[in-house]
This record gives C-alpha cells, sequence and structure tokens, in this order.
C-alpha cells in the first residue's frame, strides 16, 4: 500500500470525518448568554433612540414650562410602560385638563390613578422621581446615587415628556421605562396628531 493510500485511510477513520460523529448541541448555557445578549441589544437600541439625556432639575423645571405655556388642555395620549413585571399599552382621555378616561391594556383602571397619568402627572412622577434619587437607599434599595440613572426626553413644541426612563445599575427590579406612542390634539371634531415620536 502506497503512503498516499495509508494517508487517506486515517483521514477517512479519523472523528471528525466518521459519518456518525454528531455536532455538540448548543448548552443551556449557551442559550442563557445569548438571551442576555439579545436583551443587552435591545435595552442598547432603545437607549440609542433620540436624544435621551441625564436628568436634571434644569431639563425638568424648563420643559414643565414649556407645557404650561404651550400645552393644550385636551389631548388623547398612548403610552407603552415597561417594567419588570409587565408592559403594558396606557391610554389617556384629557378635556379641560382633567382626565376623563383611561385604559391600561384594554381594562379601565380605578379612577383615583388617572390624574397622575396625564401630562401634569408625569411631570409629578419624574419630580417625585429626582427627589428619590437623592436619598436612593430608601427609594430604590441602593446605597449609591450613581446607581440610580434617569433619562428623559421632551417634546421640542410642548414640553410633554415623550420618554421615560429609570435604570438601577445593579439590575434591580426597580428599573422602569415608558414612552409616549401618540398625543393628539382634538380640533373642532377632528384630532391632530403631535407626533410623539420624530
Amino acid at each position: 500500500m502506497s503512503l498516499g493510500v495509508k494517508r487517506s485511510l486515517v483521514r477517512i477513520q479519523s472523528p471528525r470525518f466518521m459519518p456518525d460523529a454528531q455536532p455538540e448541541k448548543h448548552s443551556r448555557r449557551g442559550w442563557i448568554i445569548l438571551a442576555i445578549a439579545v436583551v443587552a441589544v435591545a435595552i442598547a437600541l432603545w437607549a440609542a433612540r433620540g436624544s435621551d439625556q441625564l436628568l436634571t432639575e434644569t431639563a425638568l423645571k424648563a420643559a414643565r414650562n414649556l407645557w404650561q405655556q404651550a400645552g393644550p388642555a385636551a389631548y388623547d395620549m398612548e403610552l407603552f410602560v415597561v417594567t419588570s413585571s409587565e408592559a403594558t399599552t396606557y391610554q389617556i382621555k384629557v378635556r379641560d385638563s382633567k382626565v376623563i378616561a383611561m385604559f391600561m391594556g384594554g381594562a379601565e383602571p380605578a379612577s383615583r390613578i388617572w390624574p397622575r397619568w396625564s401630562v401634569e402627572g408625569l411631570f409629578d412622577t419624574i419630580r417625585d422621581e429626582l427627589d428619590n434619587a437623592a436619598d436612593p437607599q430608601q427609594a430604590f434599595g441602593v446605597a449609591n446615587a450613581s446607581y440610580v440613572i434617569l433619562r428623559a426626553r421632551f417634546d421640542d413644541r410642548l414640553g410633554y415628556p415623550k420618554r421615560y426612563s429609570r435604570n438601577i445599575a445593579t439590575g434591580s427590579p426597580k428599573s422602569m421605562q415608558w414612552e409616549v406612542r401618540r398625543f393628539t390634539i382634538p380640533v373642532a371634531g377632528m384630532a391632530m396628531n403631535a407626533e410623539a415620536n420624530p
């Protein structure tokens, strides 16, 4: 038998080339790592959208002043809210600066919570979040204020908060975010769309 034939036989008998040699299946750990990577990319894409900035007293005050000067007394708003336990669409109808209807995932919640989901209520919530960030141990269970990252984006024309997020760097379940997906102003029986997303 020639040397060339011997080399061919060795190659054929190698486990790498055996017909019944199966490729390794993905381990459970590999799938977990993949899932974590997908979530990380989703969070990064969310953060990269638009020009969300770290929330400051100055930005909040300027946005609220703009809303008080330019904001309409009647509007319909749809928010998408994401927490550690849910992802839900909220629909709010405001007339004469008062919430007259609200739905969470298609169901009507108790009317006592309606005001906190108006634009004024959202500003109050963000104001409370800034105060809580000054005492993160009490509010979020973390000792260092640098672990609490608050970001917001406000509408350039009307001032309402378009997006808001609270991220706890330790991976706390108290992280949350919401986004105004639709903001319309009724005009003489019609609805004028004030673009929520550029």
